[in-house]
């Protein structure tokens, strides 16, 4: 068991988003990856346009208890009324949209390494998060 001054550690806990996964970097290529998408189906005009109209309503969306990188159902909506986009629904996209954000998500060694260590000293790990059950099974899925 590992120990910090007398205290012996019994458990430690980890935060999804920013902690364990980078969230800042995985949403923006995930929207890139989307805005690709959308135009080799021809479904958007321009990939910038999408990119900067999407990324302008979730940074600007300010509601408790939503996912600024799993993605909000809103947040399609919006954009897809600012840019007049009519030929794929909102879900669909939100849906093709998680499917990419969830193909980027690598566990990273050194998290995957802290926790064996863990694992090692019979420590307990875990996962605190104020996502969306969602994205939290989604991500558990990925088997880390």
């Amino acid at each position: 068991m590992l120990k910090t001054s007398q205290r012996p550690v019994k458990a430690c806990a980890f935060d999804l988003g920013n902690t364990l996964i980078n969230d800042t970097q995985l949403a923006r290529d995930a929207v890139v990856d989307m805005s690709e998408w959308l135009l080799n189906k021809s479904l958007i005009q321009s990939k910038e346009a999408f990119r900067a109209t999407f990324e302008r309503i979730n940074h600007n969306t300010k509601q408790p208890f939503i996912s600024h990188t799993f993605g909000e159902l809103d947040f399609f909506e919006k954009t897809f009324d600012e840019l007049a986009v009519n030929a794929v629904s909102a879900e669909a996209a939100l849906g093709k949209y998680r499917e990419i954000l969830m193909q980027k998500i690598h566990p990273d060694r050194d998290v995957f390494d802290a926790f064996q260590l863990l694992k090692q000293h019979n420590i307990r790990i875990a996962l605190l998060s104020n996502e969306r059950v969602v994205r939290v099974d989604s991500y558990l899925e990925k088997r880390i």
